[in-house]
């Protein structure tokens, strides 16, 4: 990443790929986020192909296996690349990709006591006709919302990039599948370059709205430096004005993505490059997001909660009291099926930095399915999460 940061990524049996980031001065290890991949139960090795030139992007694939067979899995474009019936991953296996695994990859088994051979490989000469994609992935389902990325001109951005921006359009996208999706439009090429997956909410829950905030409100404050106290987070930066993505939806679930200004692609950020310009350089048009902080909430006990004992109440009769027992009981049964459809239906986001402080706080507004408004504060950069008011309907 840098000369003082190294990147670690991590694949397992849970069909998952972890992504951390070491911090040599600090000597801390950082968890950056967590890929889930549906179409690997298993997964052994996460690599990149050759970025051989500016009109292919730098695909990022996954090896492992689905049930008994291998699979190659395409990361950036979400396609499969290979599947072989081979017996599961017990069985003695290797593999090899080459700079183009699509195009080249090799896989080999053993079974009773037979080597077994699979090879695809085109040579180079014929990489012009790749890719054969007939149009770009998108959502599989409802579409529910949409922001066009944008970022404070006074904060981040250099001349180049701006000027990227300006003949370029990224536009996020939340889906009822539970993705949020990063897709750029060329303005001069008139084309929709590769849609990619930024990101999953927590259990799939769909996404209702998404929203971009970059400007930053600077303000007097008495706020204290809780740096000492809990360590600087090197997710954010203090000298920068963060620009982020807020994404909520069912279940009551916020998350945040983080834009990365940077020129050079991070495994485990989502990234979209400007290939469609040919006067562009491939390192400068990038525009990357990095999984910041999720906020669901968690099971918590309720004023009103079952009533397992029947009301003991002056003057009145025994099987009155059951009656009211009865009515208590399918209230509350009621209520919990209410909670559980919870979820937010829209949400907007404000900036707010004090004057001298290193704290940058981010004002989530959230319109619930249950007619309350809540406004939710995520403080940067050491990822905290408050409720700080809630308007309720007098009902």
């Amino acid at each position: 990443l840098t000369s003082n940061k190294a990147e670690i990524c991590s694949t397992g049996g849970d069909g998952c790929i972890c992504y951390f980031e070491y911090d040599r001065e600090r000597k801390t290890l950082e968890f950056m986020g967590l890929k889930q991949l549906k179409e690997l139960s298993l997964v052994q090795s996460v690599c990149q192909g050759m970025h051989f030139s500016k009109d292919h992007p730098n695909n990022e694939y996954a090896a492992g296996f689905a049930s008994t067979d291998f699979m190659l899995w395409n990361l950036t474009t979400e396609t499969k690349v290979a599947q072989i019936s081979c017996g599961g991953w017990r069985r003695p296996h290797s593999f090899y990709l080459g700079d183009i695994p699509d195009m080249q990859n090799c896989f080999a088994y053993v079974k009773d006591d037979v080597i077994h051979i699979h090879r695809h490989w085109v040579g180079a000469q014929k990489a012009k006709v790749f890719p054969l994609n007939l149009r770009t992935q998108f959502h599989g389902r409802e579409l529910h919302s949409l922001c066009f990325i944008s970022a404070d001109p006074n904060a981040g951005f250099e001349s180049e990039e701006r000027k990227i921006s300006d003949r370029s359009s990224w536009i996020a996208t939340g889906c009822e599948d539970g993705s949020v999706r990063l897709t750029r439009y060329a303005s001069e090429a008139r084309n929709w370059s590769t849609s990619e997956l930024l990101g999953e909410h927590v259990g799939g829950s769909a996404v209702s709205s998404v929203c971009c905030v970059s400007k930053m409100h600077m303000i007097g404050s008495d706020i204290p430096d809780l740096t000492d106290v809990l360590g600087q987070d090197s997710a954010v930066d203090d000298s920068e004005s963060p620009c982020l993505l807020i994404s909520v939806g069912a279940k009551r679930v916020v998350t945040s993505w983080l834009l990365r200004n940077s020129r050079q692609k991070k495994k485990g950020e989502s990234s979209i490059s400007d290939i469609g310009h040919n006067g562009a350089s491939p390192e400068v048009s990038s525009v990357t997001f990095q999984w910041l902080a999720t906020d669901m909430p968690t099971k918590s006990s309720r004023p009103c909660g079952k009533i397992e004992k029947s009301l003991k109440l002056e003057g009145v009769e025994k099987d009155t009291s059951a009656n009211v027992t009865k009515l208590g009981s399918s209230s509350n049964h009621e209520r919990e099926s209410f909670e559980d459809d919870w979820r937010y239906m829209a949400a907007t986001a404000f900036l707010v930095k004090g004057v001298g402080s290193r704290l940058t706080i981010c004002f989530i507004s959230v319109a619930c399915s249950d007619a309350t408004l809540t406004l939710r504060a995520l403080v940067l950069p050491h990822r905290l999460w408050f409720d700080v008011a809630s308007l309720v309907p007098l009902v």
